[in-house]
């Protein structure tokens, strides 16, 4: 049997579908390296987010301020609890920015 050498992908977006479109980088589905990757690149957030909480600028959200939650990450969701303002926009911007420069790094 000759294993899988190329993937490519159609979408379908209003009953019609694209054009064929194929895979050039990154991980397929079902990669047995994807449940690893995530691990690590949500421990790097998590860090993030960490140091992010020690900034007296940050405002946890009203429910969570108590247990001081600032994220859950579950399979390949992640929720994110704060109070809203420009600030902590600007907050987690950087942070993502970071993030993305953890995973150029990683490519």
């Amino acid at each position: 049997m000759k294993a899988v050498t190329t993937v490519s992908y159609k979408f379908s977006s209003n009953g019609r579908y694209t054009g064929i479109m194929e895979a050039q980088i990154g991980l397929r589905q079902g990669d047995p390296m994807y449940p690893y990757l995530f691990v690590i690149i949500i421990e790097y957030l998590h860090r993030i987010m960490a140091k992010m909480q020690e900034n007296m600028d940050f405002n946890h959200h009203a429910k969570c301020e108590k247990l001081k939650v600032t994220h859950l990450a579950f399979a390949d969701d992640l929720l994110m609890f704060s109070r809203g303002g420009l600030q902590i926009c600007s907050d987690y911007d950087e942070s993502f920015q970071q993030l993305h420069e953890f995973y150029r790094f990683a490519n």
